[in-house]
């Protein structure tokens, strides 16, 4: 392990102090007054905040902006699934899976036995947060009105946000793009289904029969899923 003594015992001084001045009828009318600090900690030579003293606060303030907003970035060329990146505090990610088979475990009281099985094309958007899942009808390139499915999933919302229990959520700052996406689906396909949300059940038929039935089959069943009335295009700027 790193020494981190040196962190507990550094001692930090006041060096500089800003007063933010605003016009009385318009905040958006303001002026910055900077101060320096003698020896005996008390505000001296007071002056217009320059250019160099901007750059120097804005270089250290954008410092934990950036590493905030590391999971958003590729190890290199983006990845051919991500549809759609929105790097802010509120940052997001879209990105689509192909139909395929994985294991899914479910509470016992649901009477549906654990393993493989298959898997529609997927649609997901992320934040550090939140996650939504939707279905995709095959696994062409979604575009902005490409159709969307309900997720045949317990444990989502009709809008298709999921509920991820009491799954901890801990999203690194400096995972990479493809680490935050891998996250995702790894919380997901591993926290176990055990409730319908809503008034509904997000399959034409019954989901429980479905799924006892489905165990071990190479293909989901297309003909169960029930369209939703949300597109691409209406998720890329909610919660901005």
């Amino acid at each position: 392990m790193k020494n981190i003594t040196d962190r507990f015992t550094r001692k930090y001084w006041p060096t500089k102090s800003l007063v933010i001045y605003t016009a009385e009828r318009s905040r958006d009318n303001c002026f910055v007054e900077a101060f320096d600090f003698n020896a005996q900690g008390k505000m001296i030579n007071a002056h217009p905040l320059t250019m160099e003293e901007s750059r120097a606060l804005a270089k250290v303030l954008s410092f934990d902006f950036e590493k905030e907003d590391h999971c958003f970035r590729s190890e290199g060329l983006l990845p051919i699934n991500v549809l759609y990146v929105r790097q802010a505090d509120n940052g997001c990610v879209i990105w689509h899976t192909p139909a395929q088979k994985r294991d899914l475990l479910f509470k016992e009281e649901l009477t549906i036995s654990d393993g493989d099985y298959p898997v529609p094309a997927l649609l997901w958007k992320a934040s550090k947060e939140k996650l939504s899942v939707f279905a995709l009808k095959n696994n062409k390139r979604p575009v902005m009105n490409t159709l969307l499915y309900e997720a045949p999933y317990f444990n989502i919302h009709p809008d298709g946000d999921v509920c991820m229990g009491t799954v901890d959520i801990q999203v690194a700052s400096n995972s990479t793009l493809e680490q935050f996406m891998a996250l995702w689906e790894s919380y997901f396909f591993n926290s176990r289904f055990s409730h319908l949300l809503g008034s509904r059940s997000p399959v034409k038929n019954n989901i429980v029969q479905l799924y006892q039935g489905l165990l071990g089959k190479e293909h989901f069943p297309f003909e169960e899923l029930i369209q939703h009335p949300k597109k691409i295009k209406d998720m890329l700027h909610e919660n901005e």
